[in-house]
């Protein structure tokens, strides 16, 4: 995932949209990290999942955590699992085109 991370929150009644994840994206093409945590209480529209999956061509992982997500965190581990597979399943959709 690399040295850091860049860490955003978004605690909207709407879901993040695609010009949040470009601006992310971009930033940490920037930066020249490999890995955003998007803390998005609503998850992201449509577009904005299939720009976090573009992102992944770039070797930038976006790591989108709702409020449900969040809700099912009882222990370190459980945010350890949490982060582990979501890192996993955008690897995946970038080695065979897997949806995520």
């Amino acid at each position: 995932m690399g040295a850091y991370f860049l860490v955003e929150c978004k605690n909207w009644k709407s879901r993040v949209d695609i010009s949040v994840i470009r601006g992310l994206a971009h930033i940490s093409a920037m930066k020249g990290n490999r890995a955003v945590l998007l803390f998005a209480g609503n998850g992201a529209t449509d577009q904005a999942e299939q720009e976090i999956r573009r992102a992944v061509g770039n070797d930038i992982h976006i790591l989108c955590i709702t409020k449900e997500d969040l809700a099912k965190l009882g222990t370190k581990e459980d945010c350890r699992a949490l982060l582990e597979e979501k890192w996993k399943a955008l690897q995946e959709y970038a080695d065979g085109g897997i949806p995520v």
